[in-house]
C-alpha cells in the first residue's frame, strides 16, 4: 500500500479520506471549506458610541 500526500496545496501530511489529511477533512466537514477564516478582532470600529452633551 502506498500512502499519499494531502491534495492541499502546502501540507505534506499523509492522505486519510477523499485524498485529504485528517486536519482538512475535518475542516471541510465542519466549516465547509479547507482553509479556516483569518478573523480579525476590530474593538470600538463597530461599537456605538455613547452620545454625551456637551
Amino acid at each position: 500500500m502506498t500512502s499519499q500526500q494531502c491534495a492541499i496545496i502546502g501540507c505534506d501530511r499523509q492522505a486519510e479520506a477523499n485524498g485529504m489529511c485528517e486536519m482538512h477533512f475535518t475542516r471541510a466537514l465542519v466549516y465547509g471549506q479547507v482553509r479556516t477564516p483569518q478573523h480579525k478582532a476590530v474593538l470600538g470600529s463597530t461599537m456605538a458610541k455613547a452620545h454625551c452633551p456637551a
